[in-house]
């Protein structure tokens, strides 16, 4: 991630939508598993994102409050991210709770010549996408073997691919809050 003279963080990425979850790419790489839940709540005019991981390994859990800026640029917006305790989001979450967007992912991540490779597959949505932090939009990387033969499409900038637009399509979403 990226910073602007203001200290601002910028963080830019590629996205791509992927055939299917790569099953037997991930049964011969080393990866992490992430099961994500991510709350959008709208706070003083904007929406905030607050991020609940746990490592599907060791259980660890972390949340995570981040919010996003304009985009910049192609893949480059500015975010502005923070690890918060439980007890912070559980207060938010009470605030909030009437009027939320949430989206439930398992994010694999793969380690790969010094790039992180982050494919995300949605719950309630059949749709598996993959992600690519890089330094600048331009960057060269090499995709793990096996990995870009699953790319169907670019999905860099595209907004209806974001994961709060995709939250807004979420069928599940009724099960976390309680509906007006």
């Amino acid at each position: 991630m990226n910073k602007t003279s203001k200290e601002i963080p910028i963080e830019t990425e590629k996205k791509f939508l992927l055939k299917r979850l790569p099953k037997s790419l991930l049964s011969k790489c080393k990866h992490e598993v992430l099961n994500i839940r991510q709350y959008y709540f709208r706070i003083d005019g904007k929406w905030q994102r607050f991020r609940i991981s746990q490592n599907a390994k060791n259980l660890k859990v972390k949340y995570v409050h981040t919010i996003k800026g304009p985009q910049i640029s192609l893949g480059a917006c500015q975010e502005d991210e923070k690890v918060i305790t439980k007890k912070r989001f559980e207060e938010i979450y009470s605030q909030y709770k009437n009027d939320g967007l949430v989206i439930e992912k398992t994010r694999y991540v793969i380690k790969y010549k010094g790039f992180k490779f982050e494919i995300d597959s949605y719950h309630g949505l059949s749709l598996t996408t993959l992600e690519i932090e890089l330094p600048t939009i331009d960057t060269f990387y090499e995709y793990p073997p096996g990995l870009q033969s699953e790319i169907i499409y670019d999905l860099t900038g595209k907004e209806q691919f974001s994961n709060k637009n995709l939250a807004f399509k979420n069928k599940n979403y009724k099960k976390y809050f309680k509906v007006k």
